[in-house]
């Protein structure tokens, strides 16, 4: 990264966020590596993690800055702030409004827009960032977005 704390841009615009489009992969990192935009943090955060082991999946080349995609076919991102959170937080997106419910009552406080978990209703796959849902609605056609801070 660029050694500010921040990985990508602080509540980024439309496209940089947890979502960003994979880059062109980098090679495997050394101390002396130039700085990387923010645009290209929040993917190369995925090739550093497969480069650690913490994350399957190649850590060079096609695919090492690829995020991972979750159960349920969205994808799982990082970037700093979102949601009506602040600082580092993962996202989760197209979960279902009934699993979404659920990881909120285990993890959280059942609240969509309150706690350590949001929950942002999806209009669209894999959606930029906005603002946390009211509350949850098992309609057994919604998803939504869940992210928490790190």
């Amino acid at each position: 990264g660029d050694n500010n704390g921040v990985v990508g841009a602080t509540n980024p615009p439309a496209g940089q966020g947890y979502n960003a489009p994979a880059m062109a992969p980098a090679a495997v990192p050394n101390p002396s590596a130039v700085a990387v935009g923010a645009a290209n943090e929040v993917t190369n955060f995925w090739q550093h993690l497969r480069i650690s082991g913490f994350v399957g999946g190649p850590n060079q080349g096609t695919g090492s800055t690829t995020q991972p995609t979750n159960a349920v076919g969205g994808i799982i991102g990082v970037q700093t702030g979102g949601v009506g959170l602040n600082g580092l937080i993962v996202c989760s997106a197209n979960i279902p409004d009934k699993i979404a419910t659920a990881v909120d009552a285990q993890l959280d406080d059942q609240r969509s827009s309150a706690g350590s978990l949001r929950g942002q209703l999806q209009v669209g796959s894999n959606p930029d960032t906005g603002a946390a849902a009211a509350n949850y609605v098992e309609d057994g056609t919604s998803q939504y977005l869940l992210c928490k801070g790190i």
